[in-house]
């Protein structure tokens, strides 16, 4: 079988490579969405209004511009990280709010008192209740200038408690008492 010319040229042509979006089309695309809602909230609508606005037109635009150049699958492809990105996004504002709020309010209060022991004094017990006896045999180590290690053991550093127990105790085991 021979083929002729014009059969080669009517044959349908499969191209091996699909055309692609820019690398940087995210960030065009981004950009775009956060001018709109910058001048959105400039104009009035809101910083929440402005958000969303800016939100919704970047998870339309990048999937729609994907559409006509990558095709349904790419489309589909960047509309699902777009969402899962913003679903991120939602989980982590509460979270940012939160801390802003604490470090905001409170960075004026840690102090050396606010880290100390004093913290368990609870200025809203009557003055003649005492403290919970855990509470007290802390406090009655802090007033004495020493401090716990590791264990409930008087140490200075991290591995005191360690190096007790490595060198064994003073104390007699029970085992050993005659």
């Amino acid at each position: 079988m021979s083929t002729t010319a014009n059969e080669v040229q009517q044959r349908v042509h499969i191209p091996l490579v699909q055309p692609r979006l820019p690398r940087v089309a995210p960030l065009i695309v981004a950009g775009i969405a956060v001018a709109l809602a910058l001048l959105l909230i400039v104009l009035g609508t809101g910083v929440v209004g402005g958000v969303l606005i800016g939100a919704i037109v970047y998870l339309a635009a990048l999937p729609l511009w994907s559409l006509f150049v990558e095709g349904r699958r790419g489309a589909t492809d960047r509309m699902m990280t777009g969402l899962i990105w913003a679903t991120f996004l939602v989980a982590v504002v509460p979270l940012v709010s939160l801390l802003w709020r604490v470090i905001s309010k409170g960075a004026g209060r840690i102090d050396s008192t606010f880290l100390s022991l004093l913290l368990l004094q609870d200025p809203d017990r009557p003055a003649g209740r005492r403290l919970p006896r855990h509470h007290r045999h802390l406090a009655d180590h802090h007033r004495r200038g020493r401090h716990l290690g590791p264990g409930g053991r008087d140490g200075g550093d991290l591995l005191g408690g360690v190096r007790q127990e490595e060198q064994g105790s003073p104390r007699r085991s029970p085992s050993s008492s005659t």
